[in-house]
């Protein structure tokens, strides 16, 4: 179990067989975790981070950061700055954090859009999304999918499997539900298409 800190400059550091804390300085390094249960924090800089084959921590800190789940059970949070967040094919938790984020994921996952305008994509299992304060983008093409757009402006579009879908928030928002037999909790503003059951309920 080992740690290891990057300096100033861009750094590379990679985790082994146990589980390691990689540190990034504040340059723009490449980290990649290893086969234990890694976490990865980039710091400062526009770092790229790649979780390892076990459920693993990754943050992305300052920057506009790329960060890559991978098969295990990961933890990703971008931070501050406009990240790209890839989740893997683990069960993951996502949050893009501030600023204007894109996540996608292929797993099962929990994804978080955070504040500001964040674009997500879900393909796969059975996702759950959130968009965030911000006016956000959100498809899915996944099972039975559970899907807030949160505060602002935002378009939701789902795929195949039973969604629920909730956008009550006092703005206009857009949904566009899939082949599935779909749900969608709506307020006045909102405009629906092509989904099964409607409820119009006061904003909570």
């Amino acid at each position: 179990d080992d740690r290891v800190f990057g300096g100033a400059g861009g750094d590379y550091l990679e985790g082994g067989s146990g589980s390691d804390e990689l540190v990034g300085g504040s340059g723009l390094d490449l980290m990649i975790g290893g086969t234990g249960a890694d976490r990865l924090d980039g710091g400062l800089g526009d770092d790229v981070s790649y979780a390892g084959a076990g459920p693993d921590v990754v943050l992305g800190g300052f920057g506009n950061d790329t960060l890559f789940g991978q098969i295990g059970n990961d933890r990703i949070f971008g931070g501050s700055g406009n990240d790209q967040i890839h989740a893997g094919q683990g069960r993951d938790f996502a949050d893009g954090g501030a600023g204007n984020d894109r996540i996608t994921a292929d797993g099962g996952s929990f994804l978080l859009g955070g504040r500001g305008r964040d674009r997500i994509v879900a393909r796969g299992g059975a996702m759950g999304v959130r968009g965030g304060s911000g006016n956000d983008s959100i498809r899915t093409s996944g099972l039975d999918d559970r899907i807030s757009g949160g505060s602002g402006r935002d378009r939701i579009r789902s795929g195949a499997g039973a969604d629920r879908i909730d956008v009550r928030d006092g703005r206009r928002d857009r949904v566009r539900c899939g082949s599935g037999r779909d749900s969608v909790r709506i307020d006045r503003f909102d405009v629906v298409r092509d989904c099964e059951t409607r409820t119009r309920r006061p904003i909570l």
